[in-house]
């Protein structure tokens, strides 16, 4: 798989195995002008800061890492990547004795570099399906600025972004690169949309920003491939929900449904309709022959409905094609998911499909109640 080769930008010092208080770039008539690198870092210097955590387990041990986040407003807010906060395994096994370890408790440290202030703070909450944090510390809110928010859906490949970090203990670090891919996949997470650059991002860097030539953040650096150059990764802002991070963790609701993530190349031919049979079980050649067509700017197919689930109990059906969750349009499973985890558990979707009978082609709105997970994804 892809993801053993990549790694976390997360420097590990010893290891054995939505508030409306934040800014958000707001929608101008016309933009604010390029900043240079020499501005950005300006900007930034007293947003940015390191992170120190350490980790408590029952048998005595401790282990601790490093990473990067920022403050998002005048309340003490942080965000940073999920794993910079948390194990990625909170029980550990020894392979020799077979004896498990679980974690007890977890204690931080956030760095002001141009400070040079080290103060504590603590997880409000926290989101495993996409990686990312948010953590409060006790701090005047005139000893540091906070991070404007951006757009990521603004970005083209080629457009400038800049990297702040801490990368290797060297706090404050500024690297600047471009956009080299948008809307990346690489298997790491479960709901994911990472924006390549070929900015620099080192172990430390982990929850750092990715900065737009405007001064804006618009992803978390959060990833690098091992033993290749200029192959960074940054969570998009877009997914950090930060009204639920207020909450605590974030769970996402059980659909009881599977959706196609991506497509797959066309021949316009009939290995098209012998692999849509495939995944959706319809034998007439003539709904075939639509789905092809449908589906080729939208892959969002149900694959599978588990029985007695929350998509059953809607009427979802194996073969509907998703056009929209509340409202909004998706194009594949992997932006189903997104808009999932932005709702609550026990709240209702709105999901719009087209249902193929005979051919013939019907749109239908189904209301799912997203449940309880059954088992932790």
């Amino acid at each position: 798989m892809r993801t053993r080769f990549l790694i976390f930008a997360t420097l590990m010092t010893f290891s054995l195995i939505g508030s409306n208080s934040f800014v958000i770039a707001q929608e101008k008539k016309q933009e604010e002008p390029s900043k240079s690198g020499k501005e950005i870092a300006e900007m930034f210097e007293d947003a940015v800061v390191q992170i120190e955590t350490t980790a408590k387990w029952d048998n005595g041990m401790e282990t601790g890492g490093s990473g990067s986040g920022f403050f998002i407003d005048d309340k003490g807010h942080i965000l940073t990547c999920a794993h910079v906060v948390k194990e990625m395994d909170e029980v550990m096994k020894n392979p020799f004795n077979g004896q498990s370890a679980k974690v007890l408790s977890y204690s931080y440290w956030v760095i002001l570099p141009e400070k040079q202030k080290k103060i504590r703070a603590e997880v409000v909450g926290w989101n495993k399906h996409v990686d990312i944090a948010l953590m409060k510390a006790k701090i005047d809110a005139r000893d540091y600025k906070y991070a404007k928010l951006g757009d990521p859906n603004k970005l083209k490949r080629g457009d400038k972004v800049y990297a702040i970090g801490s990368p290797y203990d060297l706090q404050n670090t500024l690297t600047a690169g471009s956009v080299s891919g948008l809307h990346r996949y690489l298997d790491m997470n479960y709901v994911e949309d990472f924006i390549q650059t070929d900015a620099a991002i080192n172990p430390g860097n982990s929850g750092g920003v990715l900065i737009n030539d405007r001064g804006e953040v618009v992803g978390l650096t959060a990833a690098k491939y091992m033993m290749a150059d200029n192959l960074g990764f940054a969570i998009s802002i877009e997914l950090a929900n930060i009204d639920r991070l207020m909450k605590g963790e974030v769970k996402l609701g059980e659909l009881g449904a599977g959706v196609m993530l991506d497509n797959f190349p066309r021949t316009s031919g009939f290995e098209d309709l012998r692999r849509l049979n495939e995944i959706t079980d319809i034998d007439d050649l003539e709904s075939l022959m639509t789905l092809a067509r449908l589906t080729k700017d939208n892959c969002s197919l149900v694959t599978k409905v588990d029985r007695e689930s929350p998509a059953a109990k809607a009427d979802l059906q194996r073969g509907d094609l998703i056009n929209s969750v509340n409202g909004k349009v998706v194009k594949n499973g992997r932006e189903i998911r997104i808009h999932l985890l932005a709702t609550e558990i026990g709240k209702e979707v709105a999901v719009k499909i087209t249902r193929l009978e005979k051919g013939v082609a019907k749109e239908l709105t189904v209301t799912v109640t997203l449940a309880e997970p059954k088992k932790d994804k």
